[in-house]
């Protein structure tokens, strides 16, 4: 069962303050709380083997000359995507070094499990200077990974915090960074189908087992059910507060007015398969459409968005996967 831990209440309090309609420069953790993938990289090897052949990992260098890039940095007026908030902030991990902010690689494992500078060397101490991993006392490992939680990490098996994390960055795409940019609003992104394809999508393998080298465990069937229904639910939250932003009736408003309906008609096909109280109550909430989705309705989206998130969260903490054998037809990951 999802419970709500220690570590999954501090990691949704970290991003829910860094909301991705606010300050777009907060969705990565400070360059002043990072310390970069290679500090992880000397315990966590085949993890960042793996992360260094995504999309994620392969991003930096060379950002500025990945797929339109120039063009919207034209658009935009940028001239380097690193020192501009808006593109470092989802694209670039940056760090302190000698009083100078340094960017180090594209999305990487603070990214999700947030900034390592005050929980990384409790997170690698097995119990003193000579004590191996493997040798670590079950009393020790378990204040350990408390005392790193505290001090901000976000473990791999809080999937609600980290999976709604993707969304900060994949949904977080401001107005003038769509209608004048030219920047997609919003990526195609799918969590059961990304998950269990880590090179071609750019997740780490954090959230899955490593075993045997490159060998990767899938999440069981029951879990991925819940990951997909809560990834639908979270792309109707994160549309919601992207409509109720817009000012414009523009490429922005547009696009994330028609992920709004999209994703309802989605939602409406998985309850129709198995009835979820979660999913019945947000989609009676959000309809009719047509007198929700419209300009300068935010008095109306945002606490309609709100409502989205306690759903999810409800959803989360009862994980009714074993349930929802019927809705495996609809999901788009592999089928075993």
């Amino acid at each position: 069962m999802f419970e709500r831990s220690r570590a999954f209440i501090l990691g949704l309090l970290m991003l829910l303050a860094l909301s991705p309609f606010g300050q777009a420069s907060a969705v990565m953790p400070s360059p002043q709380s990072s310390v970069g993938p290679q500090a992880c990289a000397d315990c966590h090897k085949e993890a960042n083997r793996i992360w260094a052949g995504t999309r994620h990992g392969k991003s930096y260098p060379g950002i500025e000359q990945v797929g339109n890039a120039r063009e919207i940095m034209k658009r935009m007026e940028i001239r380097s995507m690193e020192k501009e908030a808006n593109c470092a902030g989802c694209h670039i991990t940056r760090v302190e070094k000698d009083g100078a902010i340094a960017s180090v690689s594209g999305p990487s494992c603070e990214s999700c499990h947030g900034g390592a500078k005050k929980w990384l060397d409790v997170h690698g101490n097995y119990g003193g200077k000579d004590v191996k991993k493997e040798q670590e006392t079950p009393e020790h490992k378990k204040t350990r990974l408390a005392e790193s939680t505290a001090a901000g990490r976000i473990a791999a098996s809080e999937l609600p915090t980290l999976i709604r994390g993707c969304y900060t960055c994949h949904f977080g795409h401001d107005e003038k960074l769509v209608n004048v940019g030219d920047h997609g609003a919003g990526s195609k992104l799918e969590p059961d189908s990304w998950l269990h394809d880590t090179v071609a999508a750019g997740f780490t393998p954090l959230l899955h087992r490593v075993r045997n080298q490159s060998e990767v465990e899938p999440l069981p069937r029951e879990r991925r059910r819940e990951i997909f229904v809560a990834g639908k639910m979270l792309e109707l939250e994160f549309s919601l507060r992207a409509v109720a932003k817009a000012t414009q009736n523009a490429p922005y408003a547009k696009a994330f007015a028609q992920r709004v309906k999209a994703v309802v008609a989605a939602l409406t096909a998985i309850h129709e398969k198995s009835p979820i109280p979660e999913v019945g109550a947000l989609l009676q909430a959000v309809n009719p459409l047509p007198e929700k989705i419209k300009l300068n309705n935010a008095a109306v989206l945002e606490p309609l968005a709100d409502q989205v998130a306690s759903r999810i969260d409800s959803f989360w903490k009862r994980a009714p996967g074993a349930q929802l054998a019927a809705i495996d037809a609809l999901m788009t990951g592999p089928a075993k």
